[in-house]
Formats: C-alpha cells, sequence, structure tokens
C-alpha cells in the first residue's frame, strides 16, 4: 500500500523565458502521453536525509535550465504541437510505504508495481493542461528510494531525459553544471528546409509503413493482436555472456571473422539480433513468416553539421530492418540478423534523414505517424538500445542507483537494451511478449550463450534447429 504524502506543482526557482517554441518533425511524431520513463531504485539512506527537500529544491533549479519542459503543449494545425513556454511546472509526489524493497523482487512493471510506484494521472483532461515532467519518489520501510521520472515523449526524448536527471542530481549535491551540461532547446537545425517537394520524393518511406503482418492476415489490428494477454521479462546477462554473444555475432558459421562495413557488430547489434532470433524461435511461426525489427536511432552524430550531444529535443529516427523470412532468421548464424540491423543504421545518412523530415512535414495530419500504445507485436520485434545513457550518474547525494529500469512496456515485442549495473559490463534486456510464449523465450534466450556447455535435450534441440 502506497501513500501518497504530498503532490507539487515544482516551477522554476528563478525567472525564464517566456513564449513558444517550435517542435521539429522528429517531436511532432512522439506518442503524446509520458512514455519516456525511468526507474531509479537507490539502497537505503538515513532517516534523517531530507531526500524529498532535496529533490524539490534542485528540481526547482534544474528547471531554469530546461524551462520548456515546465511548460504546456498548444495544438496547431494537422494536429502538431509546439511548446508554451509559461513556467507552470512539473508535478512531483512524495510518497511512503510499508513495504521493501525485496517485496517488489526485480521490480518488472506489472500492474501491481505501476498502481503503486507509477505516478497517476487522469489523460482524460485536455492535453494543453497535461504537466510536460511527472516523478515520484518513494520511501520504503527498509530506507530505499524509488525514483521514477516519466516525460512527455514530444518533448525529450530518452537520452534528454536521462541527461535532465543526471544534471538535476548534480545541481542536489551542490554542484555547479558544465558548459556542455546546459541544454540546447533551439530546434531549428532539424526543421524542413524548405523543399519538402524536392527532398521527400527521396524518401522510401520505409519507417512509416505498414511492418509484415502474419500470414493470412490483411487487417493490421488484427496482426496487432491487441487482445492477446502479455506478460514482461527483465533478464540479465553478464559481461561475459555479452561478450560470447558479440563473438558469435562477429563470426560466420564456419568461425571466421565476419566484419560488417569493416567493424565489429556492436553490443546493441548482437544483443538486438539475439532478442529478434529468440523471439522468432519462441512464437514458433510459418518458416516462409516475414518479420522484421524496429528500432529508435539516435541520429546527433549522423547529422551534417552534428547535433551536439547536450541536444534536448528528440533526435531519435524510427527505422525498421529488411524483412525477412522467420526460417532465416532462427537457421543462419547470429551474424545474419546483426547484419541486417547493421544495414538499416547504414541508411541513417543526413540526406535521408532530412528528406524523411521533409515527407513529415508535407502531411496535413501527422497524426497516423504516432505510435501511440500501438503494438508492433507477432510477428515483429521493437528494440530500443539505452546503452550509453548516463543513468547510472543519478547521484543526488545518496549514492549511485543499484539499478535503472527504463520505462513500462505495454506492447507486444517491445524491448529495451540498458546497462545492468553501473561499470559491470552486464547488459539488462526488459521486454513484453505474449504471454504464452513469454517462458520459452526465457529458455531460448540463456542457452543461446552457452548451448555448447548444456545437456538439456531442449538445449541441444535449440543448437540443431539454430545452427549455433
Amino acid at each position: 500500500m502506497i501513500t501518497i504524502i504530498s503532490s507539487d506543482m515544482v516551477v522554476p526557482r528563478y525567472p525564464t523565458p517566456m513564449g513558444y517554441i517550435s517542435l521539429s518533425e522528429l517531436d511532432q511524431i512522439q506518442p503524446h502521453r509520458h512514455s519516456t520513463t525511468f526507474v531509479y531504485l537507490y539502497k537505503p539512506i538515513q532517516k534523517n536525509t531530507h531526500f524529498a527537500e532535496i529533490l524539490r529544491n534542485s528540481l526547482s533549479l534544474i528547471l531554469v535550465h530546461y524551462y520548456p519542459v515546465a511548460g504546456r503543449l498548444q495544438r496547431i494545425k494537422g494536429e502538431r504541437f509546439e511548446i508554451e513556454c509559461n513556467a507552470e511546472g512539473v508535478q512531483l509526489w512524495e510518497a511512503k510505504t510499508e513495504s521493501k524493497m525485496a517485496d517488489y523482487g526485480d521490480f518488472a512493471p506489472t500492474e501491481a508495481v505501476m498502481r503503486d510506484l507509477y505516478p497517476r494521472f487522469d489523460y482524460n483532461t485536455p492535453i494543453e493542461t497535461w504537466p510536460l515532467l511527472i516523478v515520484q519518489v518513494t520511501r520504503f520501510s527498509c530506507g530505499g528510494l524509488c525514483l521514477l521520472v516519466r516525460a512527455s515523449h514530444v518533448v525529450l526524448d530518452g537520452l534528454a531525459v536521462s541527461q535532465l536527471v543526471c544534471s538535476w542530481a548534480k545541481l542536489a549535491r551542490g554542484e555547479y553544471l558544465g558548459k556542455d551540461e546546459i541544454p540546447l532547446h533551439d530546434r531549428t537545425s532539424l526543421l524542413s528546409c524548405g523543399e519538402p517537394g524536392v527532398m521527400a520524393s527521396r524518401f522510401d518511406q520505409r519507417p512509416f509503413k505498414t511492418p509484415p503482418l502474419m500470414l493470412g492476415c490483411s487487417d493490421a489490428r488484427v496482426a496487432e493482436q491487441i487482445n492477446e494477454e502479455t506478460s514482461l521479462a527483465i533478464l540479465k546477462f553478464t559481461k561475459e555472456q555479452v561478450q560470447q554473444l558479440k563473438k558469435k555475432a562477429n563470426e560466420n558459421s564456419c568461425g571466421d571473422q565476419k566484419l560488417a562495413q569493416g567493424r565489429p557488430y556492436t553490443t546493441y547489434e548482437a544483443v538486438a539480433a539475439h532478442i529478434w532470433r529468440c523471439a522468432c524461435v519462441a512464437r514458433q511461426n510459418d518458416s516462409h513468416q516475414p518479420t522484421a525489427m524496429r528500432f529508435m536511432a539516435n541520429i546527433r552524430s549522423k547529422l551534417n553539421p552534428q547535433l551536439p550531444s547536450n541536444y534536448a529535443g528528440n533526435a531519435i529516427f524510427p527505422m525498421w530492418t529488411e524483412a525477412c523470412l522467420s526460417e532465416d532468421i532462427i537457421r543462419n548464424p547470429l551474424s545474419f540478423a546483426s547484419n541486417k540491423i547493421r544495414e538499416a543504421i547504414e541508411k541513417l545518412t543526413d540526406e535521408y534523414i532530412r528528406s524523411a523530415m521533409d515527407f513529415m512535414a508535407t502531411l496535413e495530419n501527422v497524426d497516423r505517424l504516432r505510435r501511440d500504445g500501438r503494438s508492433w507485436g507477432n510477428p515483429n520485434v521493437d528494440v530500443v538500445g539505452l546503452l550509453n545513457m548516463p543513468v547510472y550518474d543519478a547521484d543526488f547525494g545518496w549514492g549511485r542507483p543499484t539499478i535503472v529500469i527504463p520505462g513500462y512496456l505495454l506492447q507486444d515485442g517491445k524491448a529495451f537494451i540498458s546497462a545492468g549495473s553501473f561499470g559491470d559490463g552486464s547488459v539488462l534486456v526488459t521486454l513484453r511478449l505474449q504471454t504464452k510464449f513469454i517462458e520459452a523465450f526465457k529458455k531460448f534466450c540463456f542457452p543461446l550463450v552457452t548451448v555448447k556447455e548444456s545437456k538439456d535435450p531442449a538445449d541441444q534441440s535449440l543448437k540443431a534447429q539454430a545452427r549455433l
């Protein structure tokens, strides 16, 4: 049982710029709700630590720098939005519970955890009244803390949210922000170039087309299987297991090194390929079932000129891999799926991205591009990489978080790949699948790493099936 102690609207400590900020097309296509979410868990702190006051005071300070987050969305034509910078503030709840951290297990965002630790918010109210950041801090009876941060995805992407929290923590410790930590809110470099008809014609529109459907399904809503029961799993790969996966991804079936574009596959490419492959195995679809993987690519370094690392907006681009047969994903070596991911990533050049944004600008209504609550579902997966985000730097004065869990997942086939713990090289995979497939996925997931040493007949069967 959670008891709400206080509910405050925290405003910037000092006067901030007023007026309107235009949003880029990459902002406009994001879900309306607070879908960028991080759960920070901290070891027990001393009882006399005034943690709530520290969080509240430092939040008012960081909002001076992140002043657009203290504003509100306003509708403009074509179901688009802009930010009204009006310093109305962000929502902060302080809560307590007689439960201990251990009572919540791995903190998988089940219905019970969402009911207790996730801030309740009434989305039936007008969107123009929604705070763009909502936060809940909960103290457990054991002294541990849970800090849950949810931001409007229209305003900030995951990297921008993690940077906001780290800067907030730095101010809470009494330190000053460096020059490169001051957020950049100007979206000018991501606005349409003014010749949408010319640039948009070069764009193949793959990111916005209907993904592969289940064989025999012609209606997308049927293919999404939105009524199927789903379950969530949190799986941790050790540093050694991650290294083994990367080694497998960088070898072909003969054991020779395979380097796509002359570079070894990254941790993300190897682990995402493994997730895609295990999902195909667990689902046991027809061998000729098309499947694809969706991901969100950080494009800050892909634009010309590059966006600075402190850009506080959406600099992520939705991309699909080429559709493949499930049989090919399963029976080919891991390098096959890794290479499909690499090929999609390599398509994201400055020209491609800008032609896509110009295509979005030609649309009278961008609402159809938003994927608010939509499930990609079987036969596809959607794998988000968070490995390079500084989430473990969120030390508010009582130590680094022991674990940071991204989001809560509502969509079948959605997964996050994040760091498992600070500095130990482990990887955390948070995944939601249809309940009837989840145990099979878990079973196949780890034997794929150590199948050679396993004597389990099921693992040996998988070895024969997947040619590992």
